[in-house]
């Protein structure tokens, strides 16, 4: 499929004198993993932020599937097909592994908390834990279920993140820095995830600061710079820019 999946025009967002996204436009195709990289500060977060409902833009249109959901709220935004993480870890600490998937999967059983409450043994509350059984075992943390999530280690907390937004059944999961602060091994864990979450049909937006990790794994980069594309292509185009190795290294590549 050749038909963009998210298209992002004209987005803009300034914090007072600041433009933190500056005209950003992006497409992102479905089936792939889709990388966001640039410089600290380049503006990665906040185009998350800002696509997903989190912070509102001052300019530029979003569409999901041929869905307007520029400036609606994050739950509109999830309901048309957008799922996340964030960079810092946004999990119910105190609660078990396995409640913490079970609420994405309410959002599809048609009722409130209070009912949810009360129905926590009828046939919708036994299949929403039956899925989310299976997505924590996509994840390798089945036998964590039981477990006070705050008590994971890092690493498998950053996976049980990912196993929350799937359970919104997301078209499109947009991950911020699902990376940060892992060893190798626990980034090719992560890695092989990834690839088989799309090989189930849910397109990625990546975005991460082990350029490594990303130019292996995506199809597709784009580049920030001070709030402004300023690259896109394949991974093998994004290595040998030189606007992207300017931003990086602050010098044209003859001269580092």
């Amino acid at each position: 499929m050749t038909d963009s999946l998210l298209t992002v025009s004209g987005l803009c967002k300034n914090f007072g004198g600041l433009a933190a996204l500056d005209d950003v436009r992006m497409s992102i195709r479905p089936g792939t993993i889709h990388g966001l990289i640039g410089p600290n500060g380049s503006g990665k977060s906040t185009f998350i932020n800002v696509v997903t409902g989190v912070i509102q833009p001052n300019a530029g249109s979003v569409s999901i599937g041929g869905t307007d959901v520029a400036g609606r709220r994050s739950n509109v935004v999830n309901a048309a097909g957008i799922a996340r993480t964030f960079q810092n870890l946004r999990l119910f600490r105190a609660m078990t592994v396995l409640d913490n998937v079970l609420i994405g999967e309410h959002r599809h059983l048609g009722y409130g908390l209070g009912s949810a409450l009360l129905m926590r043994n009828g046939p919708a509350e036994r299949r929403a834990k039956e899925q989310a059984m299976g997505l924590l075992s996509d994840v390798g943390l089945s036998h964590r279920a039981e477990t006070i999530a705050g008590s994971l280690p890092y690493g498998e907390q950053r996976l049980l993140e990912i196993a929350r937004a799937l359970a919104t059944k997301p078209k499109l999961l947009m991950l911020d820095e699902p990376l940060a602060g892992m060893n190798p091994t626990e980034m090719d864990r992560v890695v092989s995830i990834l690839r088989e979450i799309v090989s189930r049909g849910v397109t990625i937006l990546l975005v991460e600061h082990a350029v490594r990790v990303v130019m292996s794994v995506c199809d597709h980069i784009s580049v920030l710079n001070f709030g402004r594309n300023i690259a896109e292509g394949t991974p093998r185009e994004i290595q040998g820019n030189e606007d992207v190795i300017v931003a990086y290294l602050g010098r044209r590549r003859h001269a580092a």
